[in-house]
Order: structure tokens, then sequence, then C-alpha cells
């Protein structure tokens, strides 16, 4: 008499050395739960990290930085810094108090997340 596919068995082993018999489908129907688990975990593991990134980049709302802080900042020369001072590229990431220049180290960080950081590189190059 043979065997209907829904009787059959499968036995996993675990590595405690303990087994466990399943029928077919119930082995397919706990894979595809555990799948649906996971990628719902995925889901929410993403949202958190966007969250997190978030709070990341207001706490550094407050966090101004002298010219030397922002080029050690964004790993560049005091040369390049004004260079991409002078050619506008960081416009919006600091202001002037008197003489002074103060940057913005959130607005640096979102200059570097949209692909600044490749124009350090060729600016460094032309001095």
């Amino acid at each position: 008499m043979k065997t209907k596919p829904a009787d059959r068995q499968a036995s996993i082993t675990y590595s405690r050395g303990e087994v466990i018999t399943l029928k077919i489908d119930e082995l397919v129907n706990l894979i595809d739960s555990n799948i649906k688990a996971m990628m719902a975990m995925k889901k929410e593991l993403s949202q958190i990290q966007i969250e997190q990134e978030r709070l990341s980049v207001e706490a550094m709302n407050d966090i101004r930085l002298t010219r030397e802080e922002a080029a050690e900042y964004l790993g560049c020369g005091m040369s390049s810094l004004y260079e991409l001072e002078k050619s506008g590229q960081l416009n919006g990431t600091f202001y002037n108090i008197g003489r002074r220049r103060v940057y913005i180290k959130s607005e640096l960080y979102k200059w570097r997340l949209k692909g600044g950081q490749k124009d350090i590189f060729l600016v460094a190059e032309n001095l």
C-alpha cells in the first residue's frame, strides 16, 4: 500500500540529539510560518534602524563644530574644506558669527550621505 504524500513523514535531528518527526505538510507549514515571522522581524528591524538614524541626526543638530573640527569630521585638510566652501558645495552646512565660521554637524552628515564625500577627493586632487 502506497502512502499519500500528505502522510509521508520527515525526521529532524537537533544538535542536542533530540529527534522530532513531522508529517511533510506540517513541516512545510512550520517552515512557511517561520519564514513569515522572520520577514516581519526583518521589516521591524529595518524600521528600528531608520528611527535610530533619525534620532542620531536629531541629536547632532545641537552639535556645532569649528573649522578644524569640521575638517577632521569630514576627513580632509583645511585647504580642501576651504575649497569646498569657496565652490559653494558646503552651503547650508555652516553659518558665520562675526569672523568665525561655525559648522552644523547634522548638516555635514547629510551632505556626506548625499555623496559629498567624493567631492572632497575631487577637490584634493585639484590642490
